[in-house]
């Protein structure tokens, strides 16, 4: 007898280690049944086992003793939970039937042996529910209340109480066992439920999250806010532990697996636009969070590739809000990034980084692996001793394996990482969400290293085909430093001037921006912010002249604004026109080599495209500008090309948008006409001859002077546009002189003395900073010119 009882109890200890297994999953156990020889040894027990069963079910079953069949089914238990701990990519097809008919022979084995196995099956539970140790004192609680009150019930009669004694103190030892009884089983209840928190656990990874870190991350908050509810109650409402409470807390954690999880929460949220804008302001509100942020983006073990990428994420969402001043170091950490030349990709580690967020039922995630090895799913599950491993890698999973990935809701795959995801170009979009913060723009431009870096980062379109997706990695990297350039370069004030002649004497500078423009293999989305940069800088005078002297990329620019390039007839859309045409137009504004140049370029009818494209609202501020700035620098060459028939049939739509055109548009168009006038006086006089309503067009410019007596940086020239437009008018059309001294002109000049602005000394403005001088005659001479021609109406009357 005392033998037999040592063959069924001999299984225990063999199952109980198979429950540690799963629950623990050991590293070095894990790295020893991965290595060669583990493999070769956990295959050759599987294939021992299965033929014992095998063998057992069809001969032996008679002869099989039953304490030797529960042995080798402990010990099939035992192996196949050794064998979980392999990686999904070292199996082998065999091994994966081999597995398959261990299973089917496993549980045919348990049929036969279900009465004794009972025994052995409640002494696992037991084994497994230990290890959450509120079950056990759940259990204490209702066994001895139970004991207790049956005890009371049954001797209540027998010794009845003396009369002297209290009569309430048997009702209240019996009040106080039944609410231990009550509290011992909702604990019970409790924690039976909470073996199937596994299943909402994976639908809200699959619904929010995904892939293995999306897993880990929710299998630590459940952990966390478990322990809470346990700590505080369940009905504690003073501190409720949401997801983005969790992971700002778990990044104010010391522990690195809670910060690692807490941060790839914040990933996962922070993509879910809705949530963002909240978040953000909740985790800029805690400083110890942003700091744990910024220094992991500044680590560069290969074992903390994830770490990074997570908070490289999370920080360019932040970026916005953040002031690199309030964060030391915080700038040479995210230099960093722009170091880091590889493309990360998902790590796969050796072992659970988040082991200790392991579900208290036994339930694992799955192990980590790069795109291109991840299976759709593997689950490993701890059933009564009865381990499944699942792997879909090749496509050649039965229908068993595939009944058993549904049933437990696999994780899906781990989303593939894109160019976007590299470390330089996230340290760039870091860089530039900064940057819209002057005083990070400050402290960005005091490093003269970093500028240089960024500005090296074009230099890889030279020669190098970016079209398409031959190098969308590439392609992204000059992307994200153009961006980063443009966002530097607009910055306003003293500031923005330092940055641009930081980024100006840059000694690769202009001739990166020019590759990237001639390279027919270069795509337009790179031509965008490329042209943005040319357009800013064409602003300096220095600059101008000399991106005027590179003539191929003048050429360029007419050919994506102009849509054509020579016979090949190429139409781009529009805001990148517009944007080339913008560029033009500051190129030739107070540049008569760059007008020349302009003009002198091949395979166009330049005045006569321009006049097509007049008409057009998209480009007609452009177009205007542009032809303001060539009929004022090349008039004679525009003459000797023969564009004064094109021009005169521009004029006429020029007049008429004068009519309806507001702010910038109205002053580029006064600025044109004022131009046509020299270059085509003949028609001009025409022109205003046949101009039916010249009192309509005096009240529009004599309200507009009126309306602009403070300057706006936006059109700073526009009262000095209406001077010479009533300068012109009445030499041109002496008939006028009358309509503009009956229209209220004079009393509107005479207003111009009494508000004098310095706004008016700049032709253009970046933001509030004037960059180009005014080179025409003050404002006050050309006002006192204009008043004097309309005095002589009184002197002279008009016909």
């Amino acid at each position: 007898m005392p033998v037999d009882v040592l063959l069924l109890l001999a299984p225990v200890p063999p199952q109980v280690v198979a429950v540690l297994l799963l629950n623990l999953r050991p590293p070095r156990i894990a790295n020893l049944t991965r290595s060669s020889c583990g493999r070769k040894l956990l295959s050759w027990a599987k294939l021992i086992l299965a033929l014992c069963l095998g063998g057992a079910m069809l001969f032996l079953h008679s002869a099989l003793n039953l304490g030797v069949g529960s042995i080798i089914q402990a010990l099939v238990v035992l192996v196949l939970s050794l064998g979980s701990l392999q990686a999904p990519v070292d199996d082998t097809i065999f091994g994966r039937w081999d597995n398959i008919f261990l299973y089917i022979c496993l549980l045919v084995h348990l049929e036969w042996i279900a009465g004794a196995d009972i025994m052995i099956f409640t002494a696992i539970l037991a084994v497994l529910l230990v290890g959450n140790y509120q079950i056990p004192a759940a259990v204490a609680r209702a066994v001895l209340s139970s004991v207790r009150l049956y005890g009371l019930a049954n001797n209540v009669d027998t010794y009845p109480p003396e009369p002297n004694s209290n009569w309430n103190l048997v009702p209240s030892v019996v009040a106080f066992y039944v609410l231990a009884l009550c509290q011992g089983t909702l604990y019970l209840v409790a924690c039976i439920l909470e073996l199937f928190s596994f299943f909402p656990r994976r639908s809200l990874v699959r619904h929010w999250f995904r892939g293995q870190w999306g897993a880990r991350a929710v299998d630590a908050y459940y952990q966390h806010a478990y322990a809470m509810c346990m700590e505080i109650g369940v009905l504690a409402a003073a501190r409720r532990m949401s997801l983005a409470s969790f992971s700002v807390e778990s990044l104010s954690s010391t522990s690195h697996e809670m910060q690692l999880a807490g941060v790839s929460v914040l990933d996962a949220l922070l993509q879910q636009r809705k949530f963002s804008k909240e978040l953000v302001l909740r985790i800029t509100g805690s400083d110890k969070a942003v700091c744990t942020l910024v220094r992991t983006v500044g680590w560069t073990a290969q074992q903390d590739r994830d770490f990074r990428l997570f908070a490289a994420r999370v920080t360019a969402e932040l970026a916005g809000s953040l002031r690199l001043a309030s964060i030391p170091g915080m700038l040479k950490l995210v230099s960093s990034l722009l170091e880091a030349q590889n493309q990360p990709t998902w790590h796969n580690y050796e072992q659970d980084l988040l082991s200790h967020a392991v579900g208290v039922n036994g339930d694992n995630v799955v192990d980590s692996q790069s795109p291109s090895q991840q299976s759709s799913a593997q689950s490993s599950h701890s059933n009564g001793g009865n381990t499944t491993q699942e792997e879909s890698n090749n496509g050649e999973c039965s229908w068993l394996c595939w009944f058993w990935q549904w049933c437990h809701c696999s994780i899906p795959k781990e989303p593939a990482l894109t160019c976007r995801d590299s470390f330089p170009v996230l340290g760039m979009l870091i860089l530039e969400r900064l940057a819209y913060d002057i005083d990070n723009c400050e402290e960005i431009g005091r490093s003269a290293d970093l500028i240089l870096k960024i500005t090296e980062f074009m230099s890889y379109a030279t020669g190098t085909s970016v079209s398409g997706d031959d190098d969308p990695q590439q392609k992204a990297l000059i992307c994200s430093s153009l961006n980063l350039i443009r966002r530097l370069a607009i910055t306003d004030g003293k500031i923005g001037m330092t940055l641009r002649q930081e980024l100006w004497e840059s000694p690769f500078f202009l001739s990166n921006l020019a590759g990237i423009l001639v390279d027919n293999c270069n795509c337009p989305q790179l031509w965008k912010p490329a042209i943005d940069i040319i357009a800013i800088f064409a602003l300096d005078e220095d600059a101008k002249n000399e991106i005027g002297s590179a003539k191929v990329m003048i050429g360029r620019l007419m050919h994506v604004f102009l849509g054509q390039d020579g016979a090949t007839n190429m139409h781009y859309d529009q805001q990148l026109r517009a944007t080339a045409g913008e560029a033009l137009g500051n190129l030739s504004m107070e540049s008569i080599a760059n007008c020349l140049v302009v003009l002198g370029e091949p395979g166009y009818e330049l005045v006569k495209d321009l006049g097509d494209m007049i008409s057009d609202d998209e480009y007609n501020y452009v177009v205007t500008r542009l032809l303001h700035n060539l009929c004022a620098h090349s008039s004679n060459e525009m003459l000797h090309l023969g564009a004064g028939e094109h021009l005169s049939s521009v004029l006429p739509v020029v007049m008429e948008k004068i009519m309806t055109a507001e702010g910038k548009e109205l002053e580029a168009l006064i600025n044109l006409a004022s131009q046509m006038r020299n270059v085509i006086p003949e028609r001009f006089v025409q022109e205003l001859e046949l101009h039916s309503n010249g009192a309509d067009l005096v009240r529009k410019l004599v309200y507009t002077l009126n309306s602009n007596r403070r300057p706006c940086p936006k059109y700073p020239r526009m009262r000095r546009a209406i001077v010479q437009i009533t300068i012109s008018l009445i030499q041109s059309c002496p008939r006028y002189t009358a309509i503009f001294a009956a229209g209220g002109m004079k009393e509107a000049l005479s207003k111009i003395d009494g508000t004098p602005s310095r706004v008016e000394k700049y032709m253009a403005f970046l933001g509030n900073t004037g960059l180009i001088l005014e080179s025409g005659l003050p404002l006050h001479i050309l006002t006192a010119r204009a008043r004097g021609l309309i005095d002589s109406a009184a002197l002279t009357p008009s016909g």
